[in-house]
């Protein structure tokens, strides 16, 4: 008992550190926990009662699509993309035609961490 209320007292102290920094996101956290998605419940429905440890010491570390994904892409140098309608100036960047071949080859990879399935479940 004495371990699994330390375990859980590292866990919210360690939301409210994630809070302060900015890099907490409660529903990403809340599906986390649900026990369809393999999680343990919500802490405060949680019960050692059956001999249950608590073993979660922080939340998870929640990235957008954005984030998830530019690993892939920060090493790529920018190319000529095109010239503006008036010709003053000219956009580059990594092509569609580029991103979008590394994005279908690493899909099942990025689908297959907790954040790429919380992020393809919001998006049905």
């Amino acid at each position: 008992m004495r371990t699994n209320a330390k375990i859980g007292f590292e866990y919210l102290d360690a939301i409210e550190k994630a809070k302060a920094d900015g890099n907490f996101n409660q529903a990403y956290e809340d599906w986390l926990l649900r026990r369809d998605n393999g999680g343990p419940g919500a802490f405060n429905d949680f019960s050692s009662a059956g001999g249950a440890m608590w073993n979660r010491r922080g939340p998870g570390v929640y990235k957008d699509a954005n984030a998830l994904v530019s690993p892939y892409f920060e090493d790529m140098e920018d190319e000529y993309i095109r010239t503006s309608e008036d010709g003053r100036y000219d956009f580059s960047g990594v092509s569609r035609e580029r991103r979008v071949p590394i994005l279908q080859a690493n899909l099942g990879a990025l689908l297959n961490t907790q954040n790429g399935k919380y992020l393809y479940e919001l998006s049905k």
